[in-house]
């Protein structure tokens, strides 16, 4: 009997440690969870007063943006912008800006008036040369599927005749590298136009072929359209 008491006290003392063994190691983990939570909750608002100047930053540009916008049509810059224009038409400068605009769409007055003379002598059977060809080119022809070369075009067999008994360059000289290439571009731009009076063309193109410098004619592109 002694015996079994022994035995049921070693038992029951073994199942108490037991107990209070997996008491310690819930307790622990129990901790360790806590503790985890605890740091995200950390990161979450480290994170949050990250992300608060940030917005801040934004919503002071959005702010100084507004300001900048609104600070152009302000009555200063209206009265400075008045100021400037009275002065450009004072000094004259409103015609040169004038000039700039047309010339930027093909419309300048001073080129216009170049072409018209030089087109006046063609229908009054005078001899032009190839410079004078090269102004109406680019005022008529510097589109050559617009209205205005269809027109031109028409007149191309008096343009032709005048060009073939013109001097070629009036002072007798090659014509410069740039003059050459632009004629031979708005030329062979003209030719590749439907219904272009193509034997007019070439003779034109026999024109510009001899007054370029040798050294430039076989790169001219009329070329092909001598050998058509």
């Amino acid at each position: 009997r002694g015996n079994y008491q022994a035995m049921a006290i070693k038992e029951r003392s073994s199942k108490k440690s037991k107990d209070a063994k997996k008491e310690a190691e819930e307790a622990k983990k129990g901790a360790e969870e806590a503790d985890k939570q605890d740091e995200g909750e950390d990161e979450q608002e480290e994170q949050e007063q990250d992300d608060e100047p940030v917005q801040k930053k934004e919503k002071r540009k959005k702010k100084s943006f507004k300001k900048q916008s609104k600070g152009i049509f302000t009555l200063d810059n209206l009265f400075w912008l008045v100021v400037f224009g009275c002065i450009m038409y004072y000094k004259g400068w409103h015609h040169l800006l004038y000039r700039t605009a047309l010339k930027a769409v093909g419309n300048d007055p001073e080129q216009r008036l170049a072409a018209e003379k030089s087109l006046s002598e063609v229908t009054a059977g005078k001899p032009i040369d190839l410079v004078d060809l090269l102004g109406q080119l680019r005022f008529y022809c510097s589109r050559p599927e617009s209205s205005s070369c269809a027109t031109y075009m028409e007149k191309m067999p008096q343009v032709a005749t005048s060009v073939k008994n013109g001097p070629g360059t009036w002072n007798r000289k090659p014509l410069r590298k740039e003059v050459s290439l632009e004629l031979d571009r708005l030329v062979s731009d003209m030719s590749a136009v439907g219904k272009a009076p193509i034997a007019d063309l070439r003779t034109i193109a026999k024109e510009v072929v001899s007054s370029t410098p040798k050294k430039l004619r076989s790169e001219l592109r009329v070329n092909a359209l001598l050998d058509s």
